[in-house]
């Protein structure tokens, strides 16, 4: 053998050695999904969004929030274009025009609206993905995110929280995803921070649709905007506090403002808007189901 393909050989060799502790990984299992629930929101613009899946909730928000969420139309409702559309707008006189309460009162400085499936759907594990606009402004607070469905048992954190999204407007590039369960709320919580690729997609999150997912099992969750994989929990990430994930769940989207986490709000701006086109729920290699009532 000359020397050049002597020189050749040690190469080819040098990098199958290299190489060697790669080609001996197993290959990772692909993932099976079977979709077991599409919601979509077709319709004439101000539909209601359908009563056999959400429900409103009526009431002040708490974390220090300034809205008081309705059923109203104007703050939920179909757009007419395929999306559900939810409207937190300024309350604009002391004369809040509506008989059933006086929202500003109450402390409440817009209207908002926040859905819920309690009652109506739970899920255990799963994928749980949705295309979302989330909403602008400083002082928005829009967010997808699941309550044990026996709260009215453990009450809160121990029920466990499931945030899949949490945006806010003060700070436009970032998305969170968050556990809270006993030992380990509000701002001890466990999670992470998806932070917008500004050369791909812009100056902020609310500049265009987006996919929030989270892949829910037993004893693992995992949350991705975009399928970008950016935050993983086990029942260690919380450890020694108790993992409370392995029960049903109920879903909530809601458009908040202001209060711990939406922060001050942009005293100029009298109306956010955020958009929802899809909510999709499939099983994960066998695991997720979903009940009514």
């Amino acid at each position: 053998m000359n020397k050049k393909n002597m020189l050749r050989g040690l190469v080819v060799m040098a990098t199958l050695a290299l190489l060697a502790p790669l080609l001996a990984q197993p290959a990772e299992a692909a993932t099976k999904t079977k979709l077991l629930l599409n919601l979509s929101f077709t319709g004439k613009a101000g539909t209601r969004p359908d009563k056999k899946i959400f429900t409103y909730d009526y009431f002040p928000g708490g974390n220090a929030e300034s809205q008081w969420y309705t059923n109203r139309p104007r703050n939920v409702s179909l757009d007419g274009t395929g999306s559900l559309a939810f409207h937190a707008d300024r309350i604009p006189s002391a004369d809040f025009p509506d008989t059933d309460f006086a929202a500003r009162d109450r402390g409440a400085n817009f209207t908002g609206a926040r859905l819920n499936t309690q009652g109506k759907l739970r899920f255990r594990y799963g994928r749980i993905s949705a295309r979302i606009k989330t909403a602008a402004g400083g002082g928005a607070w829009p967010a997808l995110w699941l309550l044990g469905t026996n709260i009215g048992s453990a009450s809160w954190p121990a029920c466990g929280e499931i945030d899949i999204m949490e945006t806010a407007g003060n700070q436009p590039k970032y998305v969170y995803g968050t556990l809270h369960g006993p030992g380990y709320s509000g701002g001890q919580a466990i999670g992470g921070i998806y932070a917008l690729n500004s050369a791909t997609f812009g100056a902020a999150m609310s500049d265009d649709f987006h996919v929030y997912t989270i892949d829910w099992q037993k004893n693992s969750i995992k949350w991705f905007v975009d399928g970008e994989l950016y935050q993983s929990a086990t029942p260690k990430s919380v450890s020694p506090n108790k993992w409370a994930y392995n029960h049903d769940f109920f879903l909530i989207v809601n458009l908040a403002m202001g209060g711990t986490f939406g922060g001050e709000i942009d005293p100029d701006l009298q109306t956010s808007e955020m958009k929802v086109d899809w909510i999709k729920y499939y099983s994960l290699n066998g695991q997720g189901s979903f009940a009514r009532k």
